[in-house]
Order: structure tokens, then C-alpha cells, then sequence
């Protein structure tokens, strides 16, 4: 198909153009598992067309497009103009911003124990971009990730684009690989299929190299769940595992992985097991890293062979070296859709002796750390995910109110002054609260008592309520009248205290009154009772009614006659 150049907002590449790039050369097409796709060109700038190429415009290789993201106008003697320009798909994705995605409060808009695909969709509602069904996908022999029952658990988060929340679900989903269309994609378990295509320098590679890295092998795994938690109570009481194969051919070799957001150790276990040795792994930890590179004879050109030797991207094929075969995927490589120069690929594992890889991961933490950092180049809290070693890294805000210093947390106010501990300090446990005065005003000790100095209330002005101070206990109604119980408030007429009172609706109900040298019960304000110095006296006429009646013996043998509620007799 021929090489076309479209205007920027186009979404279509399969009709007209604004121009056919007839002229180009170099054009070389890059692909990797891990890194940007990409289209490179030189274009003679005597050629007319060449004012039409513009940054951000379109060109579309062989049906897909790509972006233009570089453009170079050399105006020496060759007047050459070099052009790059990336996967459309990935150029758009990754400039729509979200301000936010995902919800781990409301169960109606949840995005915690979802399909993967849920929190895809969020990420390109009213946009361009379209998923391909799993009917055309399983035509393809592809399947998406999540078709199998498996949910996610996507947290909130904000300041983020399109592009890097499905890097996030892939990454939460554990696996996954973008196929693009265009504007329409999938995230699949992986790409590229095995039709047993066999390469070799004998037969169709003009060039060959195999790479192996040791420095990653791995043949004991520990494993650390959260709270360092171990898989020693499924696994024999041991907290490794070991790979029988890596320790016969290289001998033990030990490392550890973390697993922090695992609580279980039998999942923890199957993780380990998975990482170091598992079958069909292609990153096992127990083998070490293969790259394989070369330059490939594009049999698939030729009648005789046909689209059996045709290789694409995530491809498995057949390499031998020598008497070897190795059987791995393609994980880049470059094509010249143009020209007669055939195509380079790598095969095998990309790795961080890889310079392209390096970069790429290089790049991408590089990229997520200014991404989550503030003005003075601190990372914001928000990034962290996991543990932080607080003892040897002190966690501070960025306005110095809050330190967390190994398991003691400190807040101060804006005047400096502490307001809260929490933690554990001179090696026992605080729970302490202090008022604008920086005096103590709630304690918790380690055994979980509570000790109040200050003003405790359980609701505002405006609730039903009641309130500790140093006056006693004061009770209202929502309306703010006296309602219910009050103890040790000052009496009106300041000659001593009350030692408890009922109110109801603003009303006193029942009083018991202390003036020091007598003390009162009162019912609805009366006197009905009061006693001092070794006698009691009732006020007012008192009435029994539906009393007692009978006889009583006492603990010391007497009787005791008692008729209506009076006592009558004791003999």
C-alpha cells in the first residue's frame, strides 16, 4: 500500500490523502512488545509535497497511522528533511487527560473487583478510540484480558492520560499487551501466534547473534507478602523455593521478590512459584535472560513460500544456533515496507543490556517521576503505593506539619505547636491530643484507657447533646433546653452544688442539693426531704399508697409488723 500523508484530525486511512509521499526514503518501521511503535523517513525537500509535511499531521504505512512528532529541514546542500513519527493510537492516547478515574467509596461506580475492560472504557469514553470485540479477536487467535473470569482491583487516580491507565490495568491485571488498529485496540493476554516459522543463518538470516545474561538468574526465591509475611506455613517451614533445574545447572543463587499487596501465603507461593520456574514463563527467573538478533531474508516475499514465513511482532519462532534450537518470540523489530532491505529483529527477552530496553525503562521511570512530583521536586504522597521504610526515611509533608519518624506520627498546627501523637514513643504506645495551649487534653495509654482533661461533648450547639467539663455533666435537647441529667453545676443562688438534677424540656424534674452543711431532694423545685447533723426530716405531707403489708424478720431475730407501708410493731 502506498505511502500516504493525511491532515492531523483524520480518521480514516483507507480513501484519499493529501498527498501520496511517492519520494520518501529510509522509511523504516519500528515495533516493540515495550516500546513505541514508530515510522522514520527522509524526504527530499525540493520535491513540492515536501512543505506539506508538518509536524503533527498524519502518515499512514501499509494502512496504519502514525503521528508526526519530529521534523529536521536540513537547508545545507543535501536539503534533506528527516521525519519521525509514532503509533497513533499511543501519540492521542497518551495526550487525553483525565483528571480523574476510578472509585473505591461509592459500590455503585466501584472500580475495585471489576472486569479490566470496565476501567478501560472509563478511560476512552467520548473519544475516538474503540475496543475491538472478542469475536474479531478470536478470529485473530487473540483473547482479551479479563475474558476468563478475572477481576481487578483499579484504586483512584488523578492527574492521569489515557495511555498510561491501561498500562496501569495491565499492571494491575499482572499481564497484558496492546494490539493496535489504528484507533482501534485491545489489551490482550499477548500477541502474535506460533505457525513454526524456523530461522536460521543456514536459511534465512543474513545475521546472527545470541545473547545470554546471567545477572538476574535466580534458583532459591524468597517471597515477601504483606507485613512481611513469609510462605513458611505452606511450605514446610521454609520461606523460599527453590528451582531443582537452576540449582543443578548453576548452583543456588538466592534473591528475593515483594509481594506486599498479598496476605494470603498459599497466593504468595503460587506468585513464586509462577516468577522463578514456571512453565511457559518466558521470563522465568531460573534461566537466564536470552536475546536473540539478526537480520532476516523476508521468505514470505517470495511465491514459493508465501505468508508461511511471514513473521509479525509477538510471534513465536524456531531460531537455530547451530545444534540449538530455541524457541521464543519476536519482542521488536524493524521493517522497511519500502525498500528491499530486509528486516531486523530481536528475539527472545529484552533486557536491561539492551540499550533500546534500557531506555525505554529508563524513560518510563523517569517520565512516572516527574509525573508525581510538586515544584521543589518532592514526590507527592500519592505516588507511593506498598511500604515505606519510615525508620530509616522519615516521611514529611510538604509544609513540615506532619512527620512520620519510624512508627511515631507527629502533626502540628500552623503555628507550629503539636497537636496530635500517635505511635509508639520511649518504646510504649501514645494515642495523644493537645489543645492551642499545648497542653495534653486526651490521652490513650497502651492498655486502652482514656483519660479526658479537656471539654468532651457528643454533639454541637445545634444536636441533642451532652457535655463533661469542669463544671460536671451538662445535658441538652437539640433546641438547647436542659433536658435529662446534669451533676455538679453551680447552683443559682451560689451557695453550693447541685449533685444531680433531672430536666425535661427546660423543667426541673428531681434535684438532690448540696449546701454543705445539709443536703436536699427536691421534686419540681419543693423541698421534700433533707437531713444534716445525724437527723432526716420529711416536708410536706407525705401519702403511702398500695403499701406493704405483713411481718418481717430482721438478721438480728426480731419481727417487724408493717400494714400499708407503716411499720407497726417490732418485738
Amino acid at each position: 500500500m502506498a505511502f500516504k500523508l493525511h491532515e492531523w484530525n483524520e480518521t480514516d486511512f483507507t480513501g484519499g490523502c493529501l498527498a501520496y509521499l511517492n519520494k520518501a526514503y529510509e522509511v523504516a518501521v519500528f515495533e516493540g512488545l515495550q516500546e513505541t511503535h514508530t515510522v522514520s523517513f527522509k524526504y527530499p525537500m525540493k520535491d513540492e509535497k515536501s512543505e506539506l509535511i508538518k509536524e503533527n499531521r498524519i502518515v499512514s504505512v501499509e494502512g496504519q497511522a502514525y503521528r508526526i512528532t519530529f521534523v529536521k529541514r536540513d537547508y545545507s546542500g543535501s536539503r534533506i528533511m528527516t521525519v519521525k513519527a509514532n503509533r497513533i493510537f499511543y501519540d492521542d492516547a497518551l495526550h487525553h487527560h483525565l483528571p480523574t478515574i476510578g472509585n473505591d467509596t461509592d459500590v455503585t461506580k466501584s472500580t475495585i473487583g471489576v472486569d479490566p475492560y470496565d476501567v478501560i472504557k472509563l478511560a476512552i469514553a467520548d473519544t475516538k478510540f474503540e475496543l475491538i470485540p472478542d469475536s474479531e479477536l478470536k478470529e485473530m487467535g487473540m483473547t482479551r484480558i479479563g475474558a476468563d473470569g478475572v477481576k481487578i482491583d483499579f484504586y483512584p487516580t488523578d492527574k492521569i492520560n489515557t495511555y498510561d491507565v491501561i498500562q496501569n490495568v495491565i499492571e494491575a491485571y499482572g499481564r497484558g499487551e496492546i494490539y493496535y488498529d489504528n484507533y482501534r485496540f485491545a489489551v490482550v493476554e499477548r500477541i502474535g501466534k506460533d505457525n513454526g516459522v524456523r530461522m536460521s543463518i543456514k536459511k534465512n538470516m543474513t545475521s546472527l547473534s545470541v545473547e545470554r545474561n546471567t545477572q538476574e538468574l535466580t534458583t532459591r526465591l524468597y517471597m515477601y507478602g504483606k507485613d512481611d509475611l513469609t510462605i513458611s506455613s505452606v511450605n514446610g517451614g521454609k520461606p523460599y523455593i527453590d528451582s531443582k533445574e537452576g540449582i543443578e545447572k548453576y548452583g543456588i543463587r538466592e534473591a528475593y521478590r515483594d509481594y506486599s499487596d498479598y496476605d494470603d501465603p498459599e497466593k504468595l507461593k503460587a506468585f513464586g512459584e509462577w516468577d522463578l520456574k514456571g512453565e511457559g514463563n518466558e521470563f522465568r527467573l531460573d534461566r537466564p535472560q536470552l536475546t536473540i538478533t539478526g537480520d532476516v531474508v523476508d521468505l514470505s516475499k517470495l511465491a514459493e513460500y508465501g505468508d508461511f514465513y511471514k513473521i509479525a511482532l509477538g510471534d513465536t519462532v524456531h531460531v537455530f544456533e547451530d545444534n540449538i534450537e530455541h524457541k521464543q518470540r519476536i519482542v521488536s523489530m524493524t521493517y522497511y515496507p519500502y525498500s528491499a532491505k530486509q528486516p531486523s529483529v530481536t528475539i527472545g527477552q529484552p533486557t536491561l543490556a539492551n540499550a533500546y530496553y534500557h531506555a525505554w525503562y529508563m524513560g518510563k521511570l523517569i517520565k512516572t517521576i516527574q509525573k508525581n512530583s510538586g515544584r521543589a521536586n518532592k514526590l507527592k504522597t500519592s505516588y507511593f503505593h506498598g511500604t515505606v521504610n519510615s525508620t530509616q526515611n522519615p516521611v514529611e509533608s510538604d509544609n513540615k506539619k506532619l512527620l512520620l519518624d519510624g512508627d511515631l506520627l507527629y502533626i502540628e498546627d500552623d503555628k507550629g505547636r503539636r497537636r496530635i501523637n500517635l505511635g509508639n514513643m520511649d518504646g510504649k504506645f501514645v494515642f495523644e491530643l493537645f489543645n492551642q495551649l499545648k497542653k495534653k487534653t486526651i490521652e490513650m495509654d497502651e492498655n486502652g484507657n482514656v483519660t479526658i482533661t479537656g471539654i468532651f461533648a457528643t454533639g454541637t450547639d445545634t444536636e441533642a447533646r451532652t457535655v463533661i467539663d469542669k463544671n460536671g455533666i451538662q445535658s441538652y435537647d437539640a433546641d438547647g433546653n436542659k433536658y435529662g441529667l446534669w451533676c455538679n453545676a453551680p447552683s443559682s443562688s451560689g451557695q453550693g452544688y447541685a449533685d444531680l438534677i433531672l430536666y425535661y424540656n427546660g423543667k426541673e424534674i428531681f434535684q438532690v442539693y448540696n449546701s454543705i452543711s445539709e443536703a436536699y431532694i427536691k421534686l419540681q423545685g419543693n423541698n421534700i426531704l433533707y437531713g444534716g447533723n445525724g437527723a432526716t426530716r420529711g416536708v410536706g405531707q407525705w401519702k403511702f399508697e398500695q403499701g406493704a403489708s405483713g411481718t418481717f424478720q430482721t438478721a438480728d431475730g426480731k419481727t417487724v409488723t408493717v400494714s400499708g407501708g407503716l411499720i407497726t410493731g417490732i418485738s
